[in-house]
């Protein structure tokens, strides 16, 4: 994932400041603004990226459901 990238996902995590987001609702909202489809691996690593650099906050307790049902860990921006 290029610093493009995830510039865009830090400004969509700004943009929902106080909004516990998904990788899954950050990607959705991603190709939204882009009209291109992201790899959610892509959008992952940048959120671990950017959770590294102190910019987002992993929370430990608050899961929600993906779109296949599965449990993920929720971020919102520092």
């Amino acid at each position: 994932m290029n610093q493009k990238q995830e510039d865009l996902i830090l400004m969509i995590f700004k943009t929902h400041y106080g909004e516990w987001l998904t990788p899954a609702q950050v990607r959705a909202i991603m190709c939204a603004i882009t009209g291109t489809d992201a790899l959610i691996t892509s959008v992952r690593r940048a959120i671990t990226n950017l959770t590294k650099q102190a910019k987002l906050v992993k929370s430990e307790n608050a899961i929600a459901k993906g779109p296949h049902g599965a449990a993920n860990h929720v971020w919102t921006a520092q």
